[in-house]
């Protein structure tokens, strides 16, 4: 008896799942088809138009990306302009030094003396500093000058005088030495006051070529005379006396050395 009643509800069962299965089935197929009809009119174009790949749609997807990133880096970064009136930029200040207010007084309108208006050379000179003058030109020598014939008095023992301010020379063609014999002599007075060797050769050249002059009177050359002269010289800077001043061109002494006359100074000084 349980078995029956078993198969029975087994039979049962079967019955109503199938039956609830073909409902099922009705409902669901019009449900799809109504749903395919909406579809279709919402979106014609789909049905026709084939499906786009992926890599047709990819590109536009990006550049629509890269444009709305550019619009939002253009809306969302200010302009240089924007951030220059938004944080202006402000210079550091620099200090100017302030200008003198004080203006220089006025110098008093002092009426020139005729002194200061017009110096006086003369006192000028007399004022002078000569003590702030350089060295060199303190000490420098002054230089030769040249001696003009006007300058030279030549003239004959008693037939002439010694001038004043003038070069004299004096000729004695009659003059013996100390043993008595003769001995021609041409002499320059105050000769010690020529210093310059140039000088001294001028003089000699205008006594030798001298009307007064006789060669084998006198029988002196220019070398031998300035070689006398320059020694007599020396020798009245250490022993200055009436005879020194004078040079004599004696006809004996041609071509004596430098030492020659000397050592007869010393002769003379010393007594011997």
């Amino acid at each position: 008896m349980r078995r029956v009643f078993g198969t029975i509800l087994l039979i049962v069962s079967v019955l109503l799942f199938a039956g609830c299965a073909e409902q099922a089935g009705g409902v669901s197929a019009p449900e799809t088809e109504a749903a395919a009809e909406i579809q279709a009119s919402d979106a014609p174009t789909a049905a026709v138009k084939p499906e786009a790949s992926s890599a047709e749609i990819s590109p536009p997807i990006i550049e629509s990306e890269a444009a709305a990133s550019d619009e939002l880096t253009e809306t969302d970064a200010p302009s240089s302009y924007e951030a220059a009136q938004t944080e202006p930029t402000i210079p550091p200040e620099t200090t100017e030094p302030e200008a003198s207010t004080t203006e220089p007084a006025p110098e008093a309108d002092v009426p020139p003396s005729d002194e200061t208006a017009f110096p006086d050379p003369a006192a000028a000179d007399e004022t002078a500093d000569t003590t702030s003058a350089p060295a060199d030109t303190m000490e420098a020598a002054p230089a030769w000058r040249v001696i003009e014939e006007e300058e030279l008095h030549l003239y004959l023992r008693g037939e002439g005088e010694p001038e004043e301010g003038k070069i004299n020379i004096v000729f004695l063609p009659n003059n013996h030495n100390a043993q008595g014999e003769p001995d021609p002599d041409i002499q320059v007075r105050d000769s010690y006051l020529i210093r310059f060797e140039e000088e001294r050769r001028q003089i000699c050249e205008y006594i030798l070529a001298s009307p007064l002059y006789d060669p084998d009177v006198y029988g002196r050359t220019l070398d031998s005379m300035l070689t006398e002269w320059r020694a007599h010289n020396d020798i009245n800077s250490t022993y200055d006396n009436e005879r020194t001043r004078h040079v004599d061109f004696n006809r004996g002494d041609e071509g004596k050395s430098y030492l020659d006359f000397w050592k007869r100074a010393v002769e003379y000084v010393t007594g011997r």
